[in-house]
């Protein structure tokens, strides 16, 4: 129901909530938890409701597309499971040696963020490549992966692992990081 008021916009919000007050809009809004700081940033209370409208649609698509990024994860990693790396990906022990040689990888930083990792007594590089990419774990400090699949989503369609990507081909391309 609630997801039915939200697309008759903020007017039925208030309807839905029984206040007719227009300060209701964004005090509710922002007590709800139901769009993220960022709009809630870019809303005042001055505001029209066409205007804060506007607002959620932009919120509402970038969670359509991070949504679009996550499944797309999702199937990645059921075909590294099943199948291996894409055609005309390097092999897993290639890119395992192109991670080992990264700066930007750290297996002692891996190993401690995730603990699950380290228990399982699998190598963090090979856990990276296999999993831990698709998985949206970062391979260390300065790399964010979920950051590079979103600016970058045929990476995930092409079953690359996202510092992987990078530092085979991604970086001579001059792809973003975020």
């Amino acid at each position: 129901m609630l997801c039915r008021k939200i697309r008759g916009g903020i007017s039925g919000l208030a309807a839905w909530g029984g206040n007719s007050d227009p300060s209701w809009h964004l005090r509710d809004l922002r007590r709800w938890s139901i769009i993220d700081g960022k709009a809630i940033a870019k809303m005042s209370a001055g505001q029209s409701d066409l205007e804060i409208q506007a607002v959620l649609r932009a919120e509402i698509r970038e969670l359509q597309f991070r949504h679009k990024v996550e499944i797309a994860l999702l199937h990645a990693t059921y075909e590294m499971v099943l199948n291996g790396p894409a055609e005309g990906l390097p092999s897993v022990q290639q890119q395992i040696g192109l991670l080992m040689q990264a700066p930007q990888f750290d297996p002692q930083w891996y190993a401690h963020t995730y603990r699950d990792v380290a228990a399982s007594g699998i190598d963090a590089a090979e856990h990276y490549v296999r999993a831990g990419a698709f998985e949206r774990r970062n391979p260390g400090p300065d790399f964010d992966t979920m950051n590079y699949y979103l600016a970058n989503p045929d990476v995930i369609d092409a079953g690359w692992p996202a510092l992987v990507h990078y530092l085979h081909c991604g970086k001579a391309e001059g792809r973003p990081l975020a």
